[in-house]
């Protein structure tokens, strides 16, 4: 004990000696960690479409809108678009609920 004592420059009853700190922080560091910031909501959004099964929703809808718009008659026309629209708006709610509720969980989980 007495060499690992020696060799860190410091006392097994006193701890390390004020004179000793600049140096320990020059060698060592001072091991100082910068606050976590908190992520950017469309960050958290963006994370929320990255789901595979959101993409698979999205590119079926837009598959919907094609195939209801272009060979809908002039009746079905102004209703073609519904059903494409609806699973877009699922998806965008689903996102926005998931990455919303991240938000508020990171803000909180920060403030502590």
């Amino acid at each position: 004990m007495d060499g690992l004592e020696k060799g860190l420059n410091t006392s097994l009853e006193k701890g390390i000696t004020e004179s000793s700190v600049e140096e320990r922080e020059r060698v060592f560091g001072t091991h100082y960690k910068a606050p976590p910031e908190k992520t950017p909501f469309c960050e958290l959004l963006l994370g929320a479409l990255d789901d595979f099964m959101l993409k698979i929703l999205i590119g079926c809808a837009i598959f919907q809108l094609i195939i209801e718009m272009s060979t809908a008659t002039a009746e079905e026309l102004p209703h073609a678009w519904i059903e494409g629209f609806a699973i877009l708006l699922a998806v965008a709610v689903v996102s926005l609920v998931g990455a919303g509720t991240d938000f508020k969980k990171e803000g909180q989980f920060l403030k502590q």
